[in-house]
């Protein structure tokens, strides 16, 4: 499928064979969200995503639409949510030394950051709302809030399969920016 930014349109998506979900640009740009929307079919009717759990908002990248992406869905099937795009974001710190000297991970920790209305801030120039985000202090905040990250095809496919197969929804990359990090117990 042609990637394409436009605010308000629903794709359907295939992940594997007999597995299909939705997802809705959310902003001009890049933010789109994906919902607890599962069929077995490129099938959907009198669906209204305003009712539907959001699973996350995340940018993502024209591979994503291109690869994934099957078609734009029409009003007539799925009416698209009205609620505005998410703001807050967790912002990565550069970890360059502990990459280069140790193999640690590129990134180290974050701030919890406000992106504006319909997210249109760069996440680096956007109010810091927390600022170094602890796993002790902040651990709720850290499970709740998406990384500032670019999705592509591959991530987004995984994270959206792992969650229909197991009920687990989180961003695995939390857990080497984050060192110590962990799930609650309920859902390890």
């Amino acid at each position: 499928m042609r990637a394409f930014w436009k605010k308000g349109s629903v794709i359907s998506l295939k992940l594997k064979e007999n597995l299909y979900s939705l997802a809705q640009m959310v902003n001009p740009s890049a933010k789109m969200r994906f919902y607890n929307v599962f069929n077995d079919k490129d099938e959907w009717s009198s669906i209204d995503l305003n009712y539907k759990n959001t699973l996350f908002c995340v940018p993502v990248g024209n591979i994503l639409i291109q690869k994934l992406g099957v078609r734009r869905i029409p009003l007539a099937e799925v009416i698209p949510s009205n609620e505005p795009c998410e703001r807050l974001f967790i912002n990565v710190a550069s970890n360059a030394e502990g990459y280069r000297l140790r193999n640690e991970c590129i990134w180290r920790g974050g701030n919890l950051v406000d992106e504006g209305y319909d997210a249109r801030n760069a996440a680096y120039n956007s109010p810091i709302i927390i600022q170094n985000l602890d796993i002790t202090v902040h651990r709720e905040i850290i499970l709740k809030f998406e990384l500032e990250n670019m999705y592509g095809d591959i991530i987004a496919r995984n994270r959206l399969i792992r969650y229909y197969e197991t009920g687990v929804n989180i961003e695995p990359l939390k857990f080497d920016i984050f060192p110590g990090f962990s799930l609650p117990a309920e859902t390890q």
